[in-house]
């Protein structure tokens, strides 16, 4: 037999009220029981806050360069294949509604690329980024 929602939705409160309880009544105990794990397991503490932080750090280089999240989101990296610095710029004013000038453009992306391993060349038709694609 199914619960009904009134009954779900009382056994809901009821448990986190006496979740609520047991922990007002057990702090000091769970405090002490905690601060004993995490000195007896001190060097997993230390590499879970490391593995933690480098996360949320490079979380945070990603999120907060748009030539990373285009590079991402926009581009396919294959080493046959090649784009204009023309195309590229005008692929990344439409998807971050900006108005970078191409020269500006290549300054800017010049270090993605370098962390991509992208070579840019100088072809008779302009510069083109080699190992690049657009989605």
């Amino acid at each position: 037999m199914a619960l009904s929602e009134e009954a779900k939705k009382a056994r809901r409160e009821y448990k986190r009220n006496y979740d609520r309880k047991y922990r007002e009544t057990h702090r000091q105990q769970l405090r002490d029981y905690k601060n004993k794990w995490r000195s007896e397991n001190k060097d997993r503490v230390k590499q879970y806050v490391e593995r933690y932080w480098e996360k949320k750090g490079r979380q945070l280089k990603e999120n907060s360069d748009p030539m990373r999240r285009f590079v991402k989101e926009r581009c396919i990296l294959q080493s046959e294949l090649s784009t204009s610095n023309k195309e590229l710029t005008q692929a990344f004013n439409n998807w971050n509604s900006s108005n970078l000038s191409t020269t500006k453009f290549a300054l800017e992306f010049k270090d993605a690329a370098v962390e991509l391993e992208l070579e840019k060349k100088r072809t008779k038709h302009g510069n083109v980024w080699q190992g690049v694609g657009l989605k």
